[in-house]
């Protein structure tokens, strides 16, 4: 992550290919994710529509502020599968990524460097199927207040550069938005002073959040 402008490299869509290695079959997905949550679901997505798969090898690394990554062989000899899916993730400087691949055997075992350069190869065709971009990285936020401090809520949010993602207007206005990182420590306690100064402002992971404007994610 570009710390001083708090910029990262991710990909804005899916990416898929797929990869025939001595007759074994090789499906890879390039997928967004933001948690471990959304890895899971969609690693039981996978395996709902490959049931007769030999193997659902992947590996993801996710924020960009606090990185965190993983690699899985399934079954594969270790090493030879999860970790060479990761090692293009790491070249390609890629965060809120996680890339699977779907093995059908055909029958021929491919030895572990045969493993390891057909599992390598499958990750880099999704990858370069996706789009890849670079964002700002941003704090989430959903923030609850009074109809009375409407005005002063939006131009704040406005002149702030937040991004209202979502608006709903019921009893009391309830909006999500997000907030580049290095912005927030100066624009959340002023937007906390305007819609409830008596609640306690947390600053816990250095993310300051309270009762009222609460922290949803970072990406």
């Amino acid at each position: 992550m570009n710390k001083q402008k708090a910029t990262y490299r991710t990909i804005e869509d899916i990416g898929n290919a797929s990869l025939v290695v001595r007759k074994s079959k090789f499906l890879s997905f390039a997928m967004p994710a933001r948690s471990e949550e959304q890895i899971n679901e969609q690693l039981r997505s996978l395996k709902s529509h490959h049931p007769r798969a030999r193997h659902i090898c992947y590996a993801w690394r996710l924020n960009p502020l606090r990185p965190k990554l993983r690699a899985y062989d399934a079954g594969e000899p270790s090493g030879t599968a999860g970790k060479p899916i990761l090692n293009e993730i790491l070249a390609m400087d890629l965060f809120n990524v996680a890339v699977y691949v779907v093995r059908y055997f055909g029958g021929i075992k491919l030895g572990t460097a045969g493993l390891r350069q057909a599992y390598r190869s499958a990750a880099y065709l999704a990858l370069d199927d996706a789009t890849i971009i670079t964002t700002t990285l941003c704090h989430h936020y959903t923030l609850h207040f009074d109809y009375a401090h409407l005005p002063q809520v939006m131009e704040l949010l406005k002149s702030s550069g937040a991004e209202i993602e979502s608006q709903e207007f019921a009893e009391t206005p309830t909006l999500q938005f997000k907030i580049p990182i290095d912005v927030a420590p100066q624009m959340i306690p002023k937007l906390h002073q305007i819609v409830c100064p008596d609640q306690a402002l947390s600053t816990n992971n250095d993310v300051p959040a309270s009762s009222c404007i609460q922290h949803l994610f970072t990406a």
